[in-house]
């Protein structure tokens, strides 16, 4: 292991595909690497649905936490579902990459439409993994979010922000994999990132860490498309600060605050 103060890494598992057998496997890995760090106390696991949830299972039971959903959907580009330029997190904030919009010339029409929907998605998701039920709260305690990998890091961006807003005590990101540069951009944002597997490619794709991805017949993951990743790498790197709901025209988007999401995001595979 290293640990560089804010990011932990295998180093024995730089730019290897194929690492773990599945998320399973890769949630045991995370937990052998969580499992001595004195710094966490009392911690709340938030696995992000869906890929978070099988590596924040092993991680609560090694850390004897209760374990929460921390819901985030990515608001999708219109013509490219695989992609985006936003989310929108469990307690109803929509953060929004104003660059990127206006880089892919997005109209008003499709902005409320993709944030309508993904807030729905987020909706309906609550109500399937919590119900009525609240989960356990973050205030003083170490939130730590669990997700299968980072590639461009706007969906957990938007968690640590939604994280923070609870008043943990931390905020530590743990993921199996995760690109160079979304691993770094979000070491800015949280206390501490544990990511086994950091690559350096210049594409990515996180269901590549995974050997049944590998195998024939092996689930996979699109790829964006290379005019996405350009726009993100020319976009500014703001961090996030709320933006005034006129900053769209028409009603607002969210009753919690629109927020600007920072581009200083890594290349989208």
């Amino acid at each position: 292991m290293l640990d560089t103060g804010r990011i932990i890494e295998d180093r024995a598992m730089r730019d290897r595909l194929g690492i773990f057998e599945d998320r399973t496997d890769a949630g045991r890995h995370l937990a052998a690497a969580l499992s001595p760090l004195e710094t966490i106390v009392e911690p709340v696991v938030c696995a992000i649905p869906a890929g978070g949830v099988l590596p924040g299972l092993e991680v609560a039971r090694a850390l004897q936490a209760p374990l929460r959903m921390a819901v985030v959907r990515k608001v999708q580009i219109p013509w490219n579902p695989e992609a985006g330029f936003g989310a929108v997190t469990w307690d109803g904030r929509v953060f929004l990459n104003h660059a990127l919009m206006t880089g892919l010339n997005l109209s008003e029409a499709e902005v409320n439409a993709a944030v309508a929907k993904a807030r729905k998605n987020v909706e309906e998701r609550m109500e399937k993994f919590s119900g009525s039920r609240q989960g356990p709260g973050l205030e003083g305690r170490t939130a730590v979010l669990i997700d299968d990998g980072l590639a461009t890091g706007y969906t957990m961006l938007a968690a640590v922000e939604a994280a923070q807003a609870e008043s943990p005590c931390q905020v530590v990101v743990a993921v199996p994999t995760g690109s160079l540069h979304a691993v770094t951009f979000i070491a800015r944002r949280a206390d501490l990132v544990v990511c086994l597997n950091i690559r350096t490619s210049r594409t990515f794709a996180v269901a590549e860490a995974y050997e049944r991805h590998l195998r024939p017949g092996g689930a996979g993951t699109a790829d964006p498309g290379p005019g996405y990743g350009a726009l993100l790498m020319r976009a500014s790197g703001r961090d996030p600060i709320p933006v005034p709901d006129s900053a769209l025209p028409g009603r607002p988007l969210a009753t919690t605050g629109l927020y600007d999401f920072p581009p200083g995001v890594p290349e989208a595979q």
